[in-house]
C-alpha cells in the first residue's frame, strides 16, 4: 500500500512539474512560425524554381517536329496529248515533313532566364520572410 501511494505521488508530481514548465517568448514565436500556413510557401517556391530552371535548360535540347498532309482532288486537269510512258496526274497528294532544330548560339538568353528565375525565387523567399516577420510582431 505504501509503495502504491509513493508511485501515485511520484507520477502526480511529474505531471505537475510538466504543467508548470515555462514557455519562453522565443519558443512561442518559433512554434507559431513553424505551424503558420505561410511557411509552406518556401517549399512551393523552391519547387517552382526547380521546374523553371529545368524548363530553361531544355532550350539547349534539339526540337523535333513532324507534320503530314494528305489531299484528294475530285478533278484533275488533263492534257489531251498522249505520250508513251507518261500517265495522267494522280488525284491524291501526300506530303510528310520532319524538322530538327538545334540552338547553336542563343546570345545568352537561356542563361539570363536562369539568372532571372533564381533572382525572382530569392525575391519571393524574402517576401515570405517579411510576411512571417509580421507574424512575429503579432
Amino acid at each position: 500500500m505504501n509503495r502504491t501511494f509513493l508511485l501515485i505521488a511520484l507520477a502526480f508530481n511529474l505531471h505537475l512539474s510538466n504543467v508548470n514548465a515555462q514557455l519562453t517568448l522565443e519558443a512561442c514565436q518559433e512554434k507559431a512560425r513553424l505551424n503558420y500556413p505561410l511557411i509552406k510557401q518556401y517549399g512551393l517556391i523552391e519547387e517552382a524554381e526547380e521546374y523553371n530552371l529545368s524548363n530553361a535548360s531544355r532550350g539547349y535540347l534539339p526540337q523535333i517536329s513532324l507534320s503530314a498532309k494528305v489531299t484528294y482532288q475530285s478533278e484533275v486537269t488533263e492534257i489531251p496529248v498522249s505520250m508513251p510512258g507518261v500517265e495522267g496526274l494522280n488525284k491524291g497528294q501526300y506530303q510528310a515533313v520532319a524538322e530538327v532544330n538545334q540552338i547553336l548560339w542563343d546570345g545568352g538568353v537561356i542563361q539570363a532566364q536562369k539568372k532571372l528565375t533564381k533572382t525572382s525565387t530569392e525575391v519571393d523567399k524574402q517576401k515570405t520572410e517579411v510576411d512571417l516577420f509580421a507574424l512575429r510582431d503579432r
